[in-house]
């Protein structure tokens, strides 16, 4: 298990359509990407831009930061292994980079939402992944065809 040992934010943006008023936001948006995984001596730094979006084009709020982690040995090989061969995470590593990212999104980015007449960004209260579902019709480990 990873632990989170800080982070920083790198920029804050939020951004109001002038003709569309709050009262016309259909659907809140949440769109979360690490961008760049920096293994350095003894952490690991994740650099993330998280995004809400307020459809139809009311309003967005984006936030662009990093966040410091430890990871034992072990765990460290499989990150950064996994990393440079998929750009993808352990889920376990995962789990715990997603939630400390919407945490800190969420906190952030309520008192922008406030100046921009919307709703605070969503927080998930603790990231699951999970393995998706199997398509309808088939059974698991089964295959087509």
């Amino acid at each position: 298990m990873a632990t989170i040992t800080g982070g920083r934010i790198l920029q804050l943006v939020g951004e109001r359509s002038k003709d569309k008023e709050a009262s016309n936001v259909e659907s809140v948006n949440v769109n979360v990407n690490v961008d760049e995984l920096r293994f350095e001596k003894d952490r690991i730094v994740a650099k993330y831009t998280h995004t809400t979006t307020y459809a139809p084009d009311v309003a967005s709020i984006k936030l662009t930061g990093e966040i410091y982690l430890r990871e034992d040995d072990k765990g460290r090989r499989d990150v950064e292994e996994q990393w440079k061969k998929t750009k993808g995470l352990p889920p376990a590593f995962a789990e715990d980079l997603l939630t400390s990212i919407t945490y800190t999104a969420s906190a952030v980015g309520t008192l922008v939402a406030f100046g921009l007449g919307v709703s605070a960004p969503i927080n998930i209260p603790r990231a699951r992944i999970s393995a998706a579902p199997a398509p309808q019709g088939q059974r698991p480990g089964a295959t087509a065809g």
